[in-house]
């Protein structure tokens, strides 16, 4: 993360947040990652990019979920390190990466679109990118997801304002990732 954080995201605001990045691209991955790249200030160069083949449970085929991923590309790029030990335990990083899934599965009811969804976006056809038609799916298709993104983003964010108030209260405060 960079040195200058943002002011953090009120809760309630988180909506909004998540409303104004789905409207710019449509995407759950990206729209999740955009949310939490503004609010903890990340350097992510090319990771956008690399999250536009996520929307609606990779490519459309009910997988992982979207808005997880961005998520944990998130948390990765905050939390994670550059060149760990390969002897080295995962440490906190993959700690919080498990308390997220395990969040997302009491909450959501699991991490794939199929399971948060209840039903199989690869077998619906006004899910993929496009229609017979040609037409580009509409915001109504993206809204349906936008509760899972909102509270994918709160998940994060709440793991990690809580690892901070650990590390704040053992009177040590949490270095920025590399």
């Amino acid at each position: 993360m960079k040195e200058n954080r943002n002011e953090p995201i009120p809760v309630e605001s988180v909506q909004e947040s998540v409303e104004r990045s789905l409207s710019l691209s449509r995407n759950c991955a990206q729209a999740a990652f955009r949310c939490l790249e503004r609010q903890w200030n990340l350097e992510s160069s090319g990771l956008p990019k690399a999250l536009s083949f996520y929307p609606c449970g990779t490519l459309f085929l009910g997988g992982t979920c979207g808005a997880a991923l961005g998520c944990m590309m998130a948390m990765g790029l905050a939390l994670g390190k550059e060149d760990p030990d390969p002897g080295e335990d995962a440490g906190e990083a993959a700690r919080l990466l498990e308390a997220f899934c395990r969040r997302m599965v009491k909450q959501r009811g699991g991490i794939t679109c199929r399971d948060i969804l209840k039903f199989d976006p690869g077998l619906d056809p006004s899910t993929a990118p496009r229609s017979a038609s040609g037409k580009k799916r509409s915001i109504s298709h993206v809204q349906r997801c936008a509760p899972t993104i909102t509270e994918c983003v709160k998940i994060a964010l709440e793991l990690l304002a809580n690892r901070e108030k650990d590390r704040e209260s053992v009177g040590t405060m949490p270095a920025a990732a590399k």
